[in-house]
């Protein structure tokens, strides 16, 4: 597995690539401005789940932006995920949607 990083536009572009064949089985997609980063998507192909995968992403993302603030949006269950890697709940009223705004601080 390795994770290749490219830049487009305002957007990074994080693949993870099978060794071998590099068929993409995860990616990510993460903006920055000069004080905050946003992780926009992650996501790992259902068939390589429950392997380390998205902690691999995870953790890169997070040693080329962890001195910043970093925002995402989830839904309830990708909660624990997130939690795992600092990230907390934004206060707010959520009642009315089904996603979660999470921040990790520097």
């Amino acid at each position: 597995m390795r994770i290749m990083k490219k830049r487009v536009d305002s957007q990074i572009l994080y693949s993870l690539l099978e060794i071998g064949s590099n068929r993409v089985i995860g990616k990510a997609t993460v903006t920055e401005n000069h004080y905050t980063v946003r992780i926009h998507t992650i996501h790992i192909r259902p068939e390589f789940r429950g392997r380390g995968y998205g902690e691999k992403l995870m953790r890169r993302i997070l040693e080329d932006f962890g001195d910043k603030q970093i925002f995402l949006s989830t839904h309830y269950g990708g909660i624990g995920f997130f939690k795992r890697y600092g990230f907390e709940p934004e206060v707010g009223d959520s009642r009315h949607s089904t996603l979660i705004g999470m921040v990790r601080k520097p």
